[in-house]
C-alpha cells in the first residue's frame, strides 16, 4: 500500500492556515469556544498568529487574505506560505 501524494492546492493552503490560527487562539483561550467572540485573548493570539505567518513569509496583507480566503495566489507566495508553516511543498514534487 502506498501512501498518496500530498495535495498543496489552495483549499489545503487555506485549511492549514486556518488550523494554524485557530490553534493559537486555543491555546490562548480563558474562555470556552463558545463565548470565542468575547475572548479578547483568543483574539489577539489569533491576530497575532496571522500577522507572524504573513511576515515569516513576506507576503502582504492582500496575498495572505487571499490564501486565507482559499483564492489561488502565486506559486511563490504559496510555497512561502507553505514553509512559514514548516511544511515542504516540495516534499511531495508538486511545489512551485
Amino acid at each position: 500500500m502506498t501512501l498518496p501524494k500530498p495535495i498543496f492546492d489552495a483549499a489545503g493552503l487555506a485549511l492549514f492556515l486556518h488550523a494554524h490560527v485557530m490553534r493559537a487562539g486555543a491555546l490562548a483561550a480563558d474562555l470556552t469556544p463558545d463565548l470565542r467572540a468575547n475572548d479578547p485573548a483568543r483574539r489577539n493570539a489569533e491576530r497575532g498568529e496571522r500577522t507572524r505567518l504573513r511576515n515569516a513569509a513576506d507576503v502582504s496583507r492582500e496575498i495572505f487574505d487571499l490564501a486565507l480566503a482559499g483564492k489561488p495566489v502565486m506559486p511563490g507566495h504559496r510555497r512561502r506560505l507553505w514553509l512559514a508553516m514548516g511544511i515542504d511543498p516540495d516534499i511531495g514534487g508538486q511545489g512551485q
